[in-house]
């Protein structure tokens, strides 16, 4: 009796091995992906962006440092 439940567990234990994990070398795909060379998913991408004109900034005038009174 004691020999059949070792037997069992033997079989067991052997086709959990067996059966777990990809056997053989990496495949490539069959359809390589696309890189990025198709439309934008949304409909703003193409758009040309206004950007406002901006002046340029004017020197800060420097301003005489006032008299402390006391």
């Amino acid at each position: 009796m004691k020999t059949n439940l070792n037997l069992i567990w033997v079989v067991l234990i052997g086709l959990l091995v067996a059966s777990c994990g990809v056997r053989g070398q990496p495949q490539p795909p069959l359809v390589p992906a696309e890189l990025g060379r198709g439309e934008p998913g949304f409909k703003r991408a193409s758009e040309e962006f206004a950007f406002p004109n901006i002046p340029a900034p004017t020197p800060a005038t420097q301003s005489k440092p006032r008299e402390e009174s006391r």
